[in-house]
């Protein structure tokens, strides 16, 4: 696991000893932030179910300006913590060992970028957490809902947002999100 680009390229990442965490690979995740990457400068980020911090350590590296890491495990805090000072990146993150929904429930912000990965055996978090999301306001205007699912997982989130673009990787299905307008934003 490394970072791929930007300011820390090339630098090697602590992977998880649980085997419980699914780091997403560097194939996917290359794929994911050249998708995104003239959306990535000055924003704020939000990286759900964050693991061992891979995918928000990228978005740092790139220019991102903070990067909120959420996860209730002890060891994925702890990896997330030792990887960003590993990378000298820890300015511009904060690190929050919480369970995603507590943080999403009681969270007064709203992000540019929200990234979402929750374990694939919990396929009911990803419903969940969209839900939330749209009604805590917590995706900024023309923000964006990056969201990695295992192939095969069903998300109803029809009346929630719009899927602009949908890549497939092996078993991993990337999916592009951005929130429906509603009818007073459009006649606006």
């Amino acid at each position: 696991m490394r970072i791929i680009s930007g300011i820390r390229k090339g630098k090697k990442l602590k992977s998880p000893k649980n085997m419980d965490q699914r780091p997403t690979l560097d194939r996917v995740k290359e794929s994911v932030f050249n998708i995104i990457k003239g959306e990535i400068q000055e924003k704020t980020v939000l990286d759900l179910f964050a693991g061992s911090g891979n995918i928000g350590i990228e978005f740092i590296s790139r220019g991102a300006k903070m990067v909120y890491f959420i996860d209730n495990d002890q060891e994925a805090y702890n990896l997330i913590n030792y990887n960003l000072k590993d990378a000298r990146l820890e300015d511009f993150a904060k690190v929050i060992k919480l369970d995603s929904m507590k943080f999403l429930k009681s969270s007064n912000k709203s992000f540019d970028l929200i990234y979402i990965d929750p374990p694939y055996n919990k396929k009911y978090l990803y419903e969940k957490t969209l839900k939330i999301i749209s009604m805590n306001k917590l995706l900024k205007a023309n923000g964006k809902i990056i969201l990695e699912k295992q192939n095969g997982v069903k998300i109803k989130n029809e009346d929630l947002f719009n899927i602009i673009d949908s890549r497939k990787y092996g078993d991993t299905i990337i999916l592009f999100l951005e929130e429906k307008q509603s009818e007073s934003d459009l006649s606006g």
